[in-house]
């Protein structure tokens, strides 16, 4: 009876957690969103605001770490139950570093904010960006549901990341080299589209502990 108990009070705990880090899915994509639209839109408030935030999802993560400790010392969770703990943990944390880097993008954007920018770069960090955007909603989507299938074709995305990345460098660069008043914005460009590649990977991270989580396997997605 009181293993019942137990385990009755972990499903309702467990809920709770996984609520927690539904909005900080939530708010990392948003910021991730945001940094964007600051960029574009050359708008300092919206990426000071995207700054401003992190706050916010920094302490979502740190909330979710000290609640999976808790859980993991109180209610032993047996195998399957501890890898979901350990997968929500690690997830959390990729959560956390996509928001540092919308920070980044974020301050990249107030770097440039008076500079001269390039019309066509921004419109291919557009499209890179509504691609990892895309990306990581769906993923946080899918961890909420451990859908096994899913998260493999999420990260099969990231090998389009990889590719507009590395496409998008040599635009900035041969851009740069036929205008050097593009200088100080095209270094700023490479941050971003570093920082874009970087969440994709962070993304098909999260599709990996799915995997463990569900399968008691650890693959490597990231190739």
């Amino acid at each position: 009876m009181k293993r019942q108990l137990l385990r009755v009070h972990f499903v309702k705990q467990l809920k709770t957690l996984t609520d927690t880090i539904d909005e900080l899915g939530e708010r990392t994509a948003r910021a991730i969103e945001l940094s964007i639209e600051a960029l574009l839109n050359h708008n300092a408030t919206e990426a000071q605001q995207v700054i401003d935030d992190d706050e916010t999802i920094n302490h979502l993560e740190k909330k979710i770490e000290a609640e999976v400790h808790r859980l993991i010392g109180l209610q032993a969770p047996v195998a399957d139950e501890l890898r979901l703990l350990l997968a929500i943990l690690k997830a959390s944390g990729d959560f956390e570093r996509m928001g540092d880097h919308a920070v980044s993008m974020a301050r990249a954007t107030l770097d440039i904010i008076n500079e001269e920018r390039s019309d066509k770069i921004e419109h291919e960090i557009k499209i890179m960006a509504k691609d990892v955007s895309d990306m990581t909603k769906a993923i946080k989507q899918t961890f909420l549901e451990m859908n096994v299938d899913d998260a493999k074709i999420i990260a099969s995305h990231d090998d389009n990341i990889d590719k507009q990345y590395k496409v998008l460098m040599g635009v900035i660069i041969n851009e740069m080299k036929q205008d050097p008043k593009l200088i100080d914005a095209g270094s700023r460009y490479i941050s971003v589209i570093s920082n874009l590649e970087r969440i994709g990977d962070y993304s098909t991270n999260i599709a990996e502990r799915i995997i463990f989580a569900e399968n008691n396997k650890w693959v490597n997605l990231n190739k």
